[in-house]
């Protein structure tokens, strides 16, 4: 079930564990371009990140993400940071969460 470089699980696992590696931002989202919008919006300034293949977008408020914006082929979701916990090192952590999914409806 996991073998083989197609597999829809071996792709869902290794993006799960992505996601939760720490990674510097050179080698996350600052290897793609970003174009930011300065219209106001209560959730922060949209960033958008060019070109990463998932159409991926941001809300930053305050200095941190409240919001990350993402569509995968038709099925697009989001995640709003509702708390944050400090780590240490100056880092800090979303504690809580809320996402919502949208999936393409099938027709016919």
């Amino acid at each position: 079930m996991l073998e083989g470089p197609g597999s829809r699980w071996r792709r869902e696992i290794t993006s799960i564990a992505g996601h939760r590696w720490p990674a510097s931002y050179e080698e996350a989202d600052g290897r793609h371009r970003l174009t930011s919008d300065p219209s106001k919006h209560p959730l922060g300034r949209l960033v958008r990140v060019e070109d990463d293949g998932v159409v991926s977008s941001y809300r930053v408020q305050g200095g941190h993400i409240s919001q990350v914006n993402c569509s995968v082929g038709g099925l697009r979701f989001s995640i709003h940071i509702q708390e944050r916990i400090f780590i240490g090192g100056g880092m800090v952590s979303p504690f809580a969460s809320a996402s919502s999914t949208e999936m393409p409806s099938k027709s016919g």
